[in-house]
């Protein structure tokens, strides 16, 4: 993103990363100078100006991207182009096995068994 920003010239002001801090302090009821503060004990000032970068570089490759609009068959429909592939079927996916239940805990069931073994 680092060398985008520099092709395309992207720059955060310092108006811009205050407005954003404003911003958040509206959204959680406190004062601008103390989220200014927390922001900046961690890497959060950075952290702002990155995201704040990341958008306007966004918005820059939205503003300038070619949008094309392509007709898409219906599905059903015969193709028309004689050129086209069918697309390959996926396989079928596997069903996983339900969990084995556990071994009966009541007594009696197990005992009697065990039982008959040591007469």
């Amino acid at each position: 993103m680092e060398s985008v920003a520099e092709q395309r010239h992207v720059h955060v002001s310092e108006e811009e990363v205050n407005t954003q801090i404003a911003q958040i302090a509206a959204r959680y009821n406190r004062r601008f100078d103390r989220v200014r503060d927390d922001l900046s004990r961690g890497e959060g000032l950075s952290s702002l100006y990155l995201h704040i970068r990341d958008e306007k570089i966004i918005d820059a490759l939205i503003a300038d991207a070619e949008i094309t609009e392509k007709e898409v068959p219906k599905k059903g429909a015969p193709k028309s182009a004689a050129g086209q592939k069918k697309p390959k079927k996926e396989p079928a996916t596997k069903k996983t096995p339900s969990a084995k239940k556990a071994p009966s805990t009541k007594k009696g069931a197990g005992q009697k068994s065990k039982q008959k073994k040591s007469e």
